[in-house]
């Protein structure tokens, strides 16, 4: 009998093994489904997530290669259903009615199997073209990001803030708040708003699902991480002063998110 750790090691054999022979997709997929009832014993952390991505491309390239050769393999089937059906119909003692039942049966599965195949081709089709349509608005709201206006608004932003830095470092808040509502500096003010609306509004976005959060992380991090560590307790005060905790919330929770994220 072949002890635990021997057994293990020869899993681990067993996938190398199947990256080296790749081109055997019947045998893999077997070898494949005997690893996924024992992964949890016999693998490690590192080892399940290697299976789980191999698992994975295994069985969406057996889906993409059968819903290509799905009429072919229709054909077939039906055909080996008409030579079963001929072969019990060809039997001695047996009814016309058994025959029919062969057929109907066969029939019935064949169509299950084609109807199961369909669907599955089309949600994973569905989740790609889902993708596609979030990466495809967070690129535009990246590009909306690069445009003048918004590039105005962030000139204006910074030179408000080297200016008055040093009332949001000693946490003077409502000076601070009173210096953006004076008349003067309704340019000023207007800048802010805009760019403290947009981060909120792209991170609502991530948060229902519409942009792609990978996308906005790689692109937006820096310039919204810094900006959170610049205005975070003018934010608490703005909150407090409106009395409504949920100003600018998404935005600061996805940038709490993101700076724990690169913490750990």
């Amino acid at each position: 009998m072949l002890t635990g750790h021997y057994f293990r090691v020869q899993v681990l054999k067993v996938k190398v093994e199947l990256k080296i022979h790749s081109s055997l997709l019947p045998y893999m997929l077997f070898l494949c489904i005997g690893i996924l009832f024992n992964k949890h014993n016999y693998l490690s952390s590192y080892n399940q997530l290697k299976f789980c991505i191999m698992k994975e491309k295994i069985v969406r390239r057996i889906i993409e290669v059968a819903f290509v050769i799905r009429y072919w393999a229709l054909l077939i089937l039906l055909g080996a259903l008409v030579y079963i059906t001929w072969y019990v119909a060809a039997l001695p003692g047996v009814l016309v009615r058994d025959t029919v039942a062969v057929f109907t049966g066969g029939a019935v599965v064949i169509t299950l199997f084609y109807h199961i195949l369909n669907y599955e081709y089309s949600q994973r089709k569905f989740k790609h073209e889902i993708k596609a349509s979030k990466d495809m608005v967070s690129f535009n709201t990246a590009m909306e990001w690069q445009k003048e206006y918004m590039n105005k608004n962030n000139n204006i932003l910074h030179a408000f803030f080297v200016k008055h830095k040093t009332l949001l470092q000693d946490g003077l808040n409502r000076q601070f708040q009173e210096e953006l509502e004076k008349p003067e500096n309704d340019e000023n003010y207007g800048a802010f708003l805009a760019v403290i609306n947009f981060m909120e509004s792209v991170c609502l976005g991530v948060k229902q699902g519409i942009m792609d959060e990978g996308f906005i992380k790689g692109f937006f991090r820096s310039t919204f991480k810094d900006t959170y560590i610049t205005y975070k307790k003018y934010i608490e005060f703005r909150r407090d002063l409106k009395h409504n905790p949920k100003i600018w919330n998404n935005f600061t929770e996805l940038c709490e998110k993101w700076i724990t994220c690169d913490t750990n």
